[in-house]
């Protein structure tokens, strides 16, 4: 890939085995690092789909949107499927899932104190 323009991004040169070499027009370049997830080390552990993104909430029978298929292990942000892969969405996840572990460690938590 390359970026061709004077004084700002004009065209965006492409190469891919199908169509060659090619430039297209464009004003503006967004770049997505970091979209492959770096999940393997938890497979066996929690659920992962095919591309290796976490599952959580009703994929994988949890009631709680961010619970993934372990009992009190929760996932957002970028690892996990089908999320929105944009820093502020990751940040509103995480502040969303703190309800979340709030709900699950309160539950645990009465019900080590029954008898």
């Amino acid at each position: 890939m390359a970026l061709h323009g004077n004084e700002r991004i004009e065209q965006v040169e492409l190469e891919d085995a199908a169509a060659g070499r090619r430039r297209i027009p464009a004003s503006a370049v967004f770049v997505m690092a970091g979209a492959q997830p770096d999940c393997d080390w938890l497979s066996g552990l929690v659920a992962l789909d095919n591309a290796g993104y976490i599952l959580t909430g009703a994929a994988v029978g949890q009631s709680a949107n961010f619970e993934t298929s372990h009992p009190g292990i929760f996932a957002v942000g970028d690892v996990r499927a089908g999320s929105v892969k944009r820093v502020a969405s990751a940040v509103g996840e995480g502040s969303v899932v703190i309800s979340e572990v709030w709900n699950y460690l309160s539950k645990r938590d009465e019900a080590d104190a029954r008898p």
